[in-house]
């Protein structure tokens, strides 16, 4: 019997595999999450408000509940490029402290104006 030359692959337990499918999905849901996000808010209008669990429940009626952590996730890398905002009791809040119940909207267009300039 010939010696096999190339290097061989490890199996991957199911476990493996699993989590590996989970991080792809993962991408592709971040990804559908961001721009779920930014059209809600375009399509409302640059005075208008979010929730989370607007946007997840968009996402999926029926099992929205999964998507509430990456919704926030989301947001707040969003927030950190300066795309939208995140408020807490109708104030901004730095994306690095956010915590509790809050809400999204789009960066008003005066702020972008002053920023270009």
């Amino acid at each position: 019997m010939a010696k096999q030359t190339g290097t061989r692959r490890k199996k991957m337990s199911h476990q493996e595999r699993r989590r590996a499918r989970m991080v792809e999905e993962s991408r592709v849901d971040r990804q559908r999450i961001r721009s779920r996000i930014m059209s809600v808010l375009a399509a409302r209008g640059p005075d208008a408000t979010v929730t989370p669990t607007e946007i997840a429940k968009d996402l999926d009626p029926n099992d929205w509940r999964k998507y509430l952590r990456l919704v926030r996730e989301e947001a707040i890398a969003l927030a950190r490029t300066d795309r939208i905002e995140i408020l807490r009791r109708g104030k901004w809040v730095n994306p690095d402290d956010v915590r509790g119940v809050i809400r999204f909207r789009l960066v008003p267009p005066d702020l972008l104006r002053d920023e270009e300039e």
